[in-house]
């Protein structure tokens, strides 16, 4: 199984992970990878900015896929079916 590398990368910030994690493949990485960032955003909500996200790299350095975290300030989405604004007559 390969390692994979969870490299957490905010601005020109680079938080290396040394350690990786042994999975089945990239399916899994990106999960794993979504997994740290709800954890990220339940303990430290208000650390991540914009730019941050994750970049997953094999033992090799090379880069196979970047996770971006979501918008801290992302527009309230109504439930389905529901008007937003004004009221019902």
């Amino acid at each position: 199984m390969p390692r994979y590398f969870f490299h957490v990368v905010e601005g020109e910030q680079h938080f290396p992970d040394e350690q990786g994690q042994e999975l089945a493949g990239l399916f899994e990485a990106h999960t794993y990878a979504l997994r740290l960032i709800d954890k990220v955003l339940r303990f430290a909500p208000d650390w991540p900015a914009a730019d941050c996200r994750i970049r997953i790299a094999l033992a090799s350095g090379e880069t196979v896929l970047t996770v971006l975290f979501p918008p801290l300030t992302s527009p309230k989405r109504t439930a389905f079916g529901q008007r937003s604004g004004g009221t019902r007559a």
